[in-house]
């Protein structure tokens, strides 16, 4: 009877260690919340070896830069750290590949004499993260507890790992949009200054001052980019007031559609373009063309039209929707740039007078 009494305590006691172990897993995430993928691998690895009687308990974490491995290691209480991380994960290398195991490995003790039943843990489904490995000399180890704890851990070290990457990558994108909005801050004050300065060299009139400084407020446009939409099953267009003006429309007396875009096409142009179009919605595709457009005054632009498909749950494009971006003086100043090297070549090959100026005119 007293036995009996004396095996129930030592099971209850033995429930309460395991209860108790779960909860201590459990709670690692939120100890670990903020922290680095070292200082989690690190509070990972201080647990283990005490709370399930380990050899040794090691960990290779891949650096999703691309750099080298971190790799670190702890050993049971009673042992002297004498053997570095990298020597123990070369003693092991040659086992890290082969997942999935099924049980335990017995290999040779890389941190000691005869062997040592591993359990090899991925980090991550395809252990993208790293790998997670545990020794004991135990005939026993694992038990079918501590491999569920062990399993726990390695996938509350996943979560913890996984929020710290994405915890880093908003970091370096914040810092990222930090600067670019500096950059472009600084860019649209020097813009601004330019501007001012020029309006005050040529006396413009004050209506043209105000237009020009509501111009800066609207992010200066600087770009001569307008935006767009159109779709397809309805026909309905929408500009932004940039693309009216890139077309020489007023906004607030023009209603667009697609038959208006299309008339001021350069005709020259406008098969192309009907042609790019077809094709793209045929194809569920995106389109990147350039071509010109005549305007009321009689002038002729440059521009650059991008569109990109929304496909709607039918699969079909719903929509497209897209930029005008005038690239006239950029073509102008490649024109310029391919005559001067024409008349250098000219030059440079003794081509008479008369023939460069000829050239020229």
């Amino acid at each position: 009877m007293e036995a009996q009494v004396e095996q129930a305590a030592n099971e209850i006691k033995r429930l309460k260690a395991c209860i108790n172990n779960l909860i201590s897993v459990q709670a690692l995430p939120a100890i670990w919340r903020g922290g680095q993928p070292s200082q989690i691998v690190g509070a990972l690895l201080d647990m283990l070896p005490e709370m399930l009687s380990l050899d040794f308990a090691y960990v290779r974490l891949k650096d999703s830069t691309g750099g080298a491995p971190l790799e670190m290691v702890r050993l049971a209480q009673d042992r002297h750290l004498t053997t570095q991380p990298q020597m123990i994960g070369h003693a092991l290398n040659s086992w890290l590949g082969d997942f999935p195991h099924t049980s335990p490995l017995h290999v040779r003790n890389p941190i000691g004499d005869g062997n040592v039943s591993v359990l090899l843990l991925r980090l991550g489904l395809q252990a993208e993260m790293g790998v997670f490995v545990v020794g004991s000399k135990r005939a026993d180890f694992p038990t079918k507890t501590e491999r569920l704890l062990l399993n726990l851990a390695a996938n509350q070290a996943v979560i913890g790992l996984q929020e710290a990457r994405l915890l880093s990558e908003q970091k370096r994108v914040a810092e990222e949009l930090d600067q670019s909005v500096a950059q472009r801050t600084s860019q649209l004050l020097a813009a601004n200054q330019e501007l001012e300065k020029e309006i005050a060299e040529r006396k413009r009139a004050e209506e043209k001052l105000r237009r020009s400084k509501a111009f800066l407020t609207e992010g200066q446009r600087i770009s001569h980019t307008g935006s767009w939409s159109w779709d397809v099953s309805s026909g309905k267009v929408a500009w932004s007031e940039e693309h009216f003006r890139i077309f020489g429309f007023d906004p607030e007396k023009t209603e667009p559609s697609l038959q208006l875009f299309l008339e001021t096409v350069h005709p020259e142009d406008r098969l192309f373009i009907e042609q790019g179009l077809e094709e793209a919605t045929r194809n569920k595709s995106g389109f990147d063309m350039e071509f010109r457009i005549a305007l009321a005054d009689g002038s002729i632009k440059h521009v650059q039209g991008v569109g990109r498909p929304v496909v709607g749950e039918s699969g079909e494009v719903d929509r497209y929707v897209g930029t005008t971006v005038d690239i006239t003086e950029r073509k102008r100043g490649q024109a310029l740039f391919s005559g001067e090297k024409r008349l250098l070549e000219m030059i440079a090959t003794g081509v008479a007078l008369k023939e460069i100026l000829n050239a020229l005119c």
